[in-house]
């Protein structure tokens, strides 16, 4: 593994066990192995290190194109895994992008995209998929608080709503 890619793995790391007030430029060159200069070397920033991380986090969880509104299991098992990989990387690149107002663009510009994505792929208008994340990053919220919550539950009811909706808008 090169340094670029052992400084996002100590990024990511350190946001997920120590927690954004945690993560300085020293914490996570050191978690690396490799001297905090790099971290400008390689993104010329401490925002641009966690903006690279942003964008290599939602690549990992694009939807996939074989996703479809006709086979509802699909979407389920996606929004649930999504919400498990997902919840506490974005609540603390979230948190970090209060400060950091490139990151912050970076993340309304990729929050979009997985938007207009899910829109495209699951033949859904805007106001449906912004309800869909909304209740989908609420749920992973609340997941992170509560373990035991029983995310694919609610998924369900989430997902089984969607269908509902769709059949009656249909009719």
């Amino acid at each position: 593994m090169g340094t670029k890619e052992k400084l996002l793995d100590s990024a990511e790391k350190c946001l997920l066990v120590k927690g954004s007030h945690a993560a300085s430029v020293k914490t996570i060159a050191a978690m690396a192995g490799v001297n905090h200069g790099l971290v400008h070397h390689y993104f010329g920033s401490k925002e641009g290190l966690f903006i690279e991380l942003l964008k290599k986090h939602f690549d990992t969880i694009k939807p996939s194109p074989c996703l479809s509104m006709e086979r509802e299991e699909d979407l389920i098992c996606y929004l649930t895994e999504t919400i498990i990989l997902n919840s506490r990387m974005m609540i603390e690149l979230s948190a970090l992008s209060f400060r950091m107002p490139d990151l912050r663009k970076a993340l309304v510009s990729k929050s979009i995209e997985m938007r207009k994505s899910l829109e495209s792929i699951l033949q859904i208008d805007k106001e449906t998929s912004v309800l869909l994340l909304s209740a989908v990053s609420g749920l992973g919220f609340h997941a992170t608080l509560d373990n035991e919550i029983g995310i694919e539950k609610y998924i369900r009811l989430i997902v089984r709503s969607l269908y509902e909706n769709r059949a009656s808008l249909s009719n």
